[in-house]
């Protein structure tokens, strides 16, 4: 996609990556973060790529605060 296609979104968005993520980086996050009205950026400390797995619980709270926060 390019950054007209990701400017289109305007719905509330939660961009997350790890911390150590080698394949979606922060700066690439940030980026996003910069793009997208309406997002959040959370870096998981720690996390590498398979943040969703070896930081489940600090993953899975962080989605649940975003959806708490904006239900």
């Amino acid at each position: 996609k390019n950054n007209e296609d990701f400017k289109k979104i305007r719905t509330k968005t939660l961009i997350m990556t790890g911390e150590y993520d080698i394949g979606s980086t922060i700066e690439m996050s940030q980026q996003l973060n910069n793009i997208i009205k309406n997002s959040e950026l959370k870096i998981i400390k720690d996390g590498k790529h398979l943040c969703g797995i070896e930081c489940a619980d600090e993953v899975n709270l962080a989605i649940k605060n975003f959806i708490d926060k904006n239900d």
